[in-house]
């Protein structure tokens, strides 16, 4: 069966050789996480490509933080992937929970992809 693009981080598999995302929403999820994981200039004839998420890594954690990460999703979204219409994007602090680091920070991504009519959330941690 034909794929649509490489699954990232690439992984080999007998039928096509490397494994292949198969539908158009984990084709658009993995582009929002790419998208939200490149740096500003890190892409070669795209320099404004990329949120940077890991620039915001060792910042204090307040309400600023939380709306520059957000405004920088929504500009870069727009720009990038016009296709997508952003629902929600949450950034938040998970607590004192058992399992997570009181140092984590989370971005919560609710969207959907226009033509399809699908939705979709990305979670990512910092």
């Amino acid at each position: 069966m034909a794929g649509l693009a490489p699954k990232l981080p690439l992984v080999t598999n007998q039928a096509d050789g490397y494994q292949l995302l198969q539908t158009v929403k984990d084709m658009v999820k993995q582009n929002m996480k790419n998208l939200c994981l490149t740096s500003p200039g890190e892409r070669i004839m795209y320099p404004d490509f990329g949120v940077g998420l890991r620039s915001f890594l060792f910042e204090q954690d307040d309400d600023f933080l939380r709306e520059a990460i957000k405004n920088t999703i929504n500009k870069q979204v727009d720009k990038y992937m016009p296709f997508v219409q952003l629902q929600n994007v949450t950034v938040y602090n998970p607590g004192m929970l058992e399992f997570e680091s009181p140092n984590t920070l989370k971005v919560s991504i609710a969207y959907s992809i226009i033509p399809l009519t699908a939705k979709d959330v990305l979670e990512l941690s910092l």
